[in-house]
């Protein structure tokens, strides 16, 4: 797979996680670079909706409450 076309904006690509190098890494491979489809921030962002600053790949299921909002 590609890597996100979304990368050179993210805030959390851009890293976000500092503080925490190896698990930045570990998310970045598999969301940012192989699955982009399945990354929290990438869903709120196609959907039209802002992405929060807090929202990280993983959380996806918030993702999909931020959609849901009317």
């Amino acid at each position: 797979m590609a890597e996100c076309e979304k990368t050179p904006k993210c805030q959390f690509f851009g890293d976000k996680m500092d503080n925490m190098p190896a698990a930045a890494a570990a998310m970045k491979e598999t969301f940012c670079m192989n699955g982009k489809e399945a990354c929290a921030r990438y869903v709120v962002s196609i959907s039209g909706r802002p992405v929060p600053p807090d929202l990280f790949p993983h959380m996806i299921e918030r993702a999909r409450g931020i959609i849901s909002q009317t």
